[in-house]
């Protein structure tokens, strides 16, 4: 009787009284909650701001969106271009999704050793294999900067720095397939070359098509020339950023633009853009932390690669049928 009375000052229902709905995760509700909050949010600065903000601004952020999305499928894409048909699109979707969020929120987690183990895990894939695609991955990063720092001197003006550089991404792609080509696996070594090509040629893809989506989003604003640097350092700063959601440090380059009398827009472009590529991971995330029996306190924890890598499926993945128990006669 005493406890039923604390309950009933505290506000808790009869029902939550007897366990059922202490016995409901929060996730779901909390979530619904948090984008009611953002939606109320975003009206509220719609109807406080509209007066005073261009109508340039607002396309361009619709734009930037649809550069926002590209960028994340097309780097979800990615993986199922490594693996063939060992992934599913959804897969490969997702992977990247649960990727990202460790990615922006848990920026000292090892990276690719979480990937890897996770990879392993939810697909029983070899571990050769995942290792594999960590390995091209990275050597594919270099071609990519070489191809970005080609563009960038070559919108500049400078032909010959742009050419030095292109030469040099095609020397270090020859020179990434050799090296790739020593692998372990058990493929031909003639597909694995084809792998990590196709691979690498794609992680460059990515970034000149949601380059050039940037570029068209804010033709409105800037030049192509104070935009593409942004768009390039902005991205590159993002994937090594030591703090959490990269806050601080995606909008450095506006700096830059300061220098250059185009500090505001360049600012108000890559804050617009830095919250458009977070936005969709928290519906995202959400659905997809939980599927793979993740939250976001596993993302911070240094036991989580070992614990992953604990539960790993058996190759081939799980069996489809569970053995049925004998039954008495």
């Amino acid at each position: 009787a005493q406890t039923a009375a604390i309950y009933r000052k505290a506000g808790v229902s009869g029902r939550a009284q007897r366990g059922v709905e202490y016995s409901r995760p929060l996730n779901g509700s909390n979530l619904a909650l948090t984008l009611l909050g953002a939606l109320l949010l975003a009206f509220i600065v719609w109807m406080v701001l509209i007066p005073s903000i261009p109508a340039v601004w607002y396309g361009s952020a619709l734009k930037l969106s649809l550069a926002a999305l590209a960028g994340l499928f097309l780097r979800g894409l990615r993986r199922r271009v490594f693996f063939g048909r060992r992934l599913t699109l959804h897969q490969s979707l997702s992977f990247e999704v649960v990727a990202q969020i460790a990615q922006w929120t848990s920026p000292r987690l090892p990276r690719r050793a979480f990937e890897a183990e996770f990879i392993i895990r939810e697909t029983g894939i070899e571990r050769e294999l995942a290792q594999d695609w960590l390995r091209s991955r990275a050597l594919g990063l270099m071609l990519t900067v070489l191809l970005a720092a080609a563009a960038l001197c070559w919108v500049m003006g400078l032909g010959f720095a742009a050419a030095s550089f292109a030469l040099g991404a095609a020397a270090w792609l020859l020179y990434s397939c050799i090296a790739y080509a020593r692998g372990k696996t058990a493929d031909a070594t003639g597909r694995r070359v084809v792998r990590h090509l196709a691979s690498s040629l794609s992680g460059a893809g990515i970034w000149l098509v949601e380059g050039v989506l940037f570029l068209w989003a804010v033709s409105g604003l800037l030049g192509y020339q104070q935009a593409l640097p942004l768009y390039l350092l902005s991205t590159a700063l993002v994937e090594v950023a030591p703090i959490p959601f990269g806050l601080g440090v995606a909008e450095l380059p506006a700096l830059i633009g300061a220098a250059g009398g185009y500090g505001a827009p360049a600012l108000g472009v890559l804050i617009i853009f830095h919250i458009l590529r977070l936005l969709p991971l928290l519906p995202l995330g959400a659905v997809y932390l939980a599927r793979y029996k993740l939250d976001l306190n596993d993302l911070q924890s240094r036991d989580l690669i070992r614990r992953i890598a604990e539960t790993q499926r058996p190759t081939g993945g799980w069996s489809e049928h569970l053995p049925t128990a004998p039954t008495g006669h």
